[in-house]
């Protein structure tokens, strides 16, 4: 409790609530009774969150349920592809300077929900109460579904002041004691250093404009991160004048750093943290603007083995939320070490058989449940009473503490993930160059039978046929009917090996 009121007074202070008596509850419209949370996240400040969904019973109306983000006049949020167009806009640059570093850097908007107000009139809907006080909410709140919505305007008009502003040779004077203060990575600029190479095509053109002079930098938004990569040069003016016009666009939208009244917009410590260097962690991943790479970093690594250890080849059952949780781990290092997917087909096997187990157990074992499921398919149209029920029972079966056998195949497959993780030989890590859209280098095609296959290339001049090994043919179906025996090489096999050849 001492944290919890320590965190909203600190939001006091910065402006962002106003506390008074719990007794003005009584007299205040339209309150609403929302579960709240602490969400606390290592090295991070604790952050007050509340759940704007939870529904009591079927007739509750949370306070989401009273926007209309889906249809209503709300911008749509356009920042999920920051990571891909950060890729691409590195490729270019290493396409148009193939023998300059390139530095990678980001900057961010401080409490950016925040720096946004609600109107008076909805103030009380988000209110929380705490030990003896009442804190009305005056700035977006964390948990509701508009205020990503509410945020986007801000979003894309900083993307573009930045780069509208890029020409405004003044502002790296004018915003000089914040860019003194940043680190910069020695060993940008080392004449020794070696490059991958980048080659351009007509989907990545580099970042000339028409009369060969460099384009404005572009900055792009993940919600508050803003990331940004240039060039490295000795007298450092490209990317000081980048940020420079970031801070200027931020400061244009949401008010100049005044500590008296607010705090700043812009966290200038965690500028000032990040080094300005030719490897940093944007986004959760690790780029490498030299090796032209990117992968998950190391310590998270270490949490997902740390999640996986449990699972040793001596244990024997599992829960279906602890296996979501690593699942869900497993899948974001993927993203970056693409064959990790191809090493989880029986962990998702064991989930759905599991979820299917649980829903079996409770619709035997539990009534309420079994109501659930009539109130979730009753009706064509979706109505209060099944939305209610379908979201119930869903957690139900998630959340089911019941046990599941670790089958042989799902412990061989953890296993070997496991083995993998922990090898000092196997990447974890992917080129950009397959990440971003870009003109292939060639075309191949290939074909398969039950008796042989083939592919070619005319791009690299290539063509290959093979037959089938006899001891391959006889447990094909040509001559095996069924798999009673467990031998059968299956018509997906035989057409992956004609991928894998090709």
């Amino acid at each position: 409790l001492v944290d919890v009121m320590n965190t909203v007074g600190k939001k006091h202070k910065k402006r962002f609530n106003m506390p008074l008596p719990c007794y003005i509850a009584r007299y205040l419209p339209h309150g609403f009774l929302t579960p709240q949370h602490a969400l606390v996240k290592p090295g991070k400040a604790m952050q007050l969150i509340f759940d704007a969904t939870k529904r009591f019973t079927a007739t509750s109306t949370p306070v989401n349920d009273m926007t209309s983000t889906h249809k209503g006049t709300e911008m749509d949020c356009l920042y999920g592809d920051t990571m891909q167009t950060l890729l691409e806009r590195i490729w270019d640059l290493r396409g148009t300077y193939p023998t300059r570093d390139i530095a990678i850097h980001a900057n961010d908007v401080q409490s950016c929900f925040k720096q946004m107000k609600l109107h008076p009139d909805v103030m009380p809907a988000f209110s929380i109460m705490v030990a003896n006080f009442m804190f009305l909410q005056a700035a977006l709140p964390f948990g509701a579904d508009f205020s990503p919505q509410n945020w986007e305007p801000v979003r894309r008009l900083i993307k573009i002041l930045a780069e509208k502003l890029y020409d405004d040779k003044s502002l790296r004077s004018k915003h000089r004691q914040y860019l003194d203060m940043l680190h910069w990575d020695p060993t940008l600029g080392d004449p020794a250093a070696c490059f991958v190479p980048a080659k351009l095509c007509t989907q990545r053109t580099g970042v000339l404009d028409s009369e060969g002079h460099p384009k404005p930098t572009p900055q792009r938004l993940f919600v508050d991160d803003s990331v940004y990569a240039e060039i490295f040069q000795a007298l450092r003016t490209r990317l000081e004048q980048a940020i420079a016009c970031g801070i200027e666009a931020i400061f244009i939208l949401l008010g100049q750093s005044d500590l008296k009244k607010r705090q700043d917009p812009i966290s200038f410590a965690k500028m000032v943290e990040m080094m300005i260097s030719h490897l940093n962690k944007i986004l959760g991943q690790l780029i490498n603007t030299r090796l032209m790479e990117v992968q998950v970093p190391p310590t998270y690594i270490t949490l997902t083995l740390r999640k996986l250890k449990p699972f040793h080849q001596g244990r024997k059952s599992f829960t279906v939320k602890e296996m979501e949780t690593t699942t869900g781990m497993l899948v974001f290092i993927s993203s970056t070490a693409p064959w990790l997917k191809f090493l989880m087909s029986h962990i998702y096997v064991s989930i759905a058989a599991a979820i299917g187990s649980n829903t079996a157990h409770l619709r035997r074992t539990n009534k309420q449940f079994r109501q659930l499921l009539k109130d979730a398919r009753a009706g064509k149209e979706p109505t209060r009473e099944n939305t209610f029920a379908q979201s119930e029972s869903a957690k139900a079966i998630h959340s089911c503490p019941r046990k599941h056998f670790i089958n042989s195949t799902l412990q061989q497959e953890l296993h070997l993930i496991t083995t993998a993780l922990q090898s000092r030989h196997l990447k974890l890590g992917t080129p950009i160059g397959h990440l971003v859209r870009r003109d292939p280098s060639a075309l191949a095609w290939s074909d398969f039978c039950l008796f042989a296959a083939g592919g070619y290339s005319t791009d690299m001049k290539f063509w290959w046929y093979i037959e089938w090994p006899d001891e391959i043919k006889k447990h094909t179906l040509v001559y095996v009917r069924n798999n009673k025996d467990g031998k059968l090489v299956s018509i997906n096999v035989l057409e992956y090996a004609t991928l894998l050849i090709n």
